[in-house]
């Protein structure tokens, strides 16, 4: 079971990978019980830290470059018991050179580096591995797709992914739209 938005430690403006999405990224990974992951861009560490339940004898690595995020993805991890993931402040790719070789890769915040994230992860990624990229813009998808379009070792899949909750407005039920956002998913 994932962990429920309402109980992570939150901070305004430092972005949360949401439940619903974090299960459709999760699902994308197959994450096993002994996989080594690295989360690019922790955020809140949500996503790490639902990853780092699901390999329970693996590792996750997270690496994150806002001082305020690491305080909060620190925060987290021992609220929730985390002792299978390692928190790395870096701007990234700078970090992974010294990494273990991953069997998913996930990329939620790149900082404006994408492309070096890639080439990166490509070099780091295990023969059968998967890379995970959300993006919430255009330009991310485009460039992530674009790199993987030329590199021919990799199938690739496409999503975009849009969840609406049900909110009561005095006697009606009305939609409100969160951000639709893009997953990528390719292995090879």
């Amino acid at each position: 079971m994932l962990i429920s938005d309402s109980e992570f430690i939150r901070a305004e403006k430092i972005p949360m990978t949401k439940k619903n999405i974090r299960l459709l990224v999760l699902a994308e990974s197959n994450i096993e019980k002994n996989s080594i992951v690295y989360d690019i861009g922790g955020g809140t560490g949500a996503l790490s830290i639902d990853a780092a339940r699901i390999c329970s004898e693996g590792f996750v690595y997270t690496l994150e470059k806002n001082p305020a995020s690491v305080d909060l993805i620190r925060q987290n991890l021992e609220k929730f018991h985390v002792e299978n993931l390692k928190l790395i402040e870096s701007n990234a790719p700078n970090g992974m050179e010294n990494l273990p070789p991953a069997d998913v890769i996930l990329i939620g915040g790149s900082g404006g580096n994408l492309e070096k994230i890639l080439e990166r992860s490509v070099e780091n990624l295990k023969s059968h591995g998967r890379i995970i990229v959300t993006a919430i813009t255009l330009q991310t998808i485009s460039t992530a797709l674009d790199f993987f379009n030329d590199h021919a070792e990799f199938n690739c899949e496409s999503i975009q992914a849009q969840i609406n909750r049900i909110e009561r407005v005095k006697n009606l039920d009305m939609l409100r739209a969160e951000n639709p956002i893009f997953i990528l998913n390719a292995w090879r």
